[in-house]
């Protein structure tokens, strides 16, 4: 209740980014002081895990809350593409939580809960949207896809591949703009379905594709093992950031291209007025 009244507020007043990640770290510290937190994650250079204890538990509680809310909230460029992402990554976690390995059917129960909520709100919300979510309705999605992710045995590692399209956009974004010297909040047009539509692809071939990829990465994500993940992960990492910099610059030239062909033709000389003159007469 807490959540949704602070996001409904920062729609309503406009709240500034400083602001939006003081109240995100408030909540986060919030879900640590009710005992949630991350205890371990898959070690991915060898056999076992990294326990997680004390401080360096709570701090990586603390960012992958705040992070998982703000990949959600940054994703959420084109209609349908937040919710739809949210429902992919709420019917996979439902599943691992059903699994002999995992075993929570109550934490299964409330991915699927959440997942049905996302199905009927993408009705509304798929190109062309009648219903949007709103900063409130995307950092809320965040929210509870983290805590969904780390309630009882940790399952981080599967959202970390199955949302690694949202979390690596949002971690390559903030790279670039610190890169160029601008606030990492700051808006651009540099999202993955911003240079998918620069692309030449429509709304909604640029949504159904990254859907497809999330798609994908859940299957993934339901086949390997907990270190495999990792390596998953790692893996998308690159490649995500070698086709980033490849559609960033494909787009620059595109705009170079574009410039140019509206350039001024140059006035014409003296010669060109003496030809004009005869011309006229």
């Amino acid at each position: 209740m807490g959540a949704d009244l602070g996001h409904l507020i920062d729609d309503y007043l406009q709240v500034r980014a400083r602001w939006q990640l003081i109240g995100q770290l408030g909540l986060a510290a919030w879900a640590v002081a009710l005992g949630i937190g991350v205890g371990f994650i898959n070690n991915p250079l060898g056999p076992g895990a990294i326990r997680l204890e004390g401080w360096i538990g709570v701090a990586f509680t603390l960012f992958w809350i705040v992070g998982m809310i703000n990949s959600i909230n940054f994703i959420d460029g084109l209609d349908g593409l937040s919710s739809g992402i949210g429902l992919i990554a709420a019917v996979t976690l439902g599943i691992i939580s059903l699994t002999t390995t995992v075993g929570q059917p109550y934490i299964a129960l409330l991915c699927f809960v959440l997942a049905g909520a996302l199905l009927g709100f993408l009705r509304w919300n798929f190109h062309p949207a009648a219903i949007f979510a709103g900063t409130s309705g995307t950092m809320f999605l965040g929210y509870t896809l983290a805590l969904l992710s780390i309630l009882g045995t940790a399952k981080v590692a599967v959202a970390l591949l199955v949302l690694g399209v949202p979390i690596l956009d949002t971690f390559w974004i903030i790279v670039r703009r610190l890169a160029g010297g601008r606030m990492p909040f700051s808006p651009d047009r540099g999202h993955i379905h911003h240079r998918l539509l620069d692309l030449g692809l429509s709304h909604t071939q640029s949504v159904l594709l990254i859907y497809a990829i999330c798609g994908g990465l859940s299957i993934l994500s339901l086949l390997l093992s907990g270190t495999g993940q990792v390596y998953a992960f790692l893996g998308l990492f690159v490649l995500f950031g070698i086709g980033l910099f490849i559609l960033a610059r494909r787009s620059l030239v595109a705009e170079e291209l574009s410039a140019a062909s509206y350039e001024p033709a140059e006035p014409p000389g003296p010669a060109g007025d003496d030809e004009a003159s005869e011309a006229g007469r």
